[in-house]
């Protein structure tokens, strides 16, 4: 345990701090590191696929992911009246999807369709509503709070569950997560996240309350906590462990947002709401 903790750790530091350098630097590099995480994500989808004998369009996919992040940041940077070409192009990606199945000639249509749009509602929209937030006021500091939250919380669980878990949180899909890794975890994390406000940075947002602090960590706990089960759940039906090993320690791209994933609508409504 201990030695594997010291590679989580070291590699959750290091991406921590590239994360953190992106968003004291022109937007310009913070789309271009979300365009790359939203990449890799997705080759990590579609390669946990494999198995299922299906077959995503891929092209299409990667196609209209740079479509997507090179429109968003010259709509939101030079021209925020044009954002209704961002929306048409999403509306084009969801219709030239099933078009270009037409002439595939393959025998899953379905499945093929579907599993194209789960890459892109799932992995890269998130990702470019993630690039597009820290354009808006507030929105990088919304965002860092989301992921100080999520990966303290992750630390912990997997600390606590380690050493204390007996229950198993949700067996079927995950068995190595405990109700006691979850709930001491988020007891502990919530409890800590009004010390976020101390950080000058963290200031300029929105929530200052304490409670308010303590609530949006227990929610955006929670909702990351489903993500992450969604993802395991994927992972089991096609018996992968990781979906993949560009972070040691971690596993995959998808491994390390899973939560966040599903954490980030959610913590955008309540940002705006409190």
């Amino acid at each position: 345990m201990k030695s594997q903790l010291v590679t989580r750790t070291i590699t959750g530091i290091l991406f921590i701090l590239v994360m953190l350098g992106c968003f004291f630097c022109p937007s310009f590099y913070v789309f271009i590191l979300f365009w790359g995480i939203s990449l890799v994500g997705l080759y990590e989808n579609f390669r946990m696929m494999a198995p299922l004998s299906y077959s995503p369009q891929r092209r299409v996919s990667y196609l209209f992911t740079a479509l997507f992040f090179i429109s968003a940041y010259i709509i939101f940077n030079y021209c925020t009246s044009q954002v209704g070409i961002l929306i048409g192009l999403i509306i084009l990606f969801f219709l030239t999807v099933p078009t270009c199945e037409l002439y595939r000639k393959k025998e899953t249509v379905y499945q093929n369709i579907g599993l194209t749009y789960l890459g892109m509602i799932w992995i890269v929209l998130p990702f470019l509503w993630s690039a597009i937030l820290t354009l808006q006021p507030g929105g990088a500091v919304l965002l860092l709070s989301i992921l100080i939250i999520l990966w303290s919380s992750d630390t912990l669980a997997y600390v606590f569950g380690s050493l204390f878990g007996k229950r198993r949180l949700f067996e079927r899909v995950s068995p190595k997560k405990s109700w006691e890794g979850f709930l001491l975890s988020l007891v502990t994390t919530s409890l800590l996240s009004p010390l976020l406000y101390k950080i000058p940075y963290i200031q300029t947002g929105s929530i200052q309350h304490p409670l308010l602090w303590i609530l949006f960590s227990v929610i955006i706990i929670v909702s990351g906590t489903f993500g992450d089960l969604a993802q395991s759940l994927l992972k089991r039906a096609v018996n992968v462990k990781d979906s993949g090993k560009i972070l040691p320690g971690h596993g995959g791209i998808l491994d390390r947002f899973d939560s966040f994933l599903f954490a980030l609508p959610v913590g955008t409504i309540l940002w705006l709401a409190l």
